[in-house]
């Protein structure tokens, strides 16, 4: 997988959430490969991808914690219905373009 698949897969992600306000940032995680919240006064999610994970797994991470930011927007159980039915969509993405 290319280096830069977080960047691209995000840019697809783009073009079919354009309502979607969100930043990824690669850092340093303690207890966790990847977190998201909601910065209240932009209402931008920040999605944190640990930095130490190789790109393919942080692509994977990407499409799940993209799915969060979505599903948040109308259903707030953390791993609920709303989550599961916008990961199906997302992962579609993930597969569409890893696969061409």
């Amino acid at each position: 997988m290319p280096s830069n698949i977080v960047a691209q897969l995000s840019r697809r992600i783009r073009k079919h959430y354009p309502n979607l306000k969100y930043r990824i940032i690669r850092g340093r995680l303690a207890d966790a490969f990847a977190t998201t919240h909601l910065q209240a006064e932009s209402g931008t999610y920040i999605i944190t991808i640990d930095r130490d994970v190789k790109p393919d797994l942080a692509a994977f991470l990407l499409c799940h914690e993209i799915s969060h930011a979505i599903s948040w927007n109308f259903d707030a159980v953390e791993h609920g219905d709303g989550f599961w039915s916008a990961y199906r969509q997302v992962y579609r993405l993930y597969e569409d373009f890893t696969a061409g």
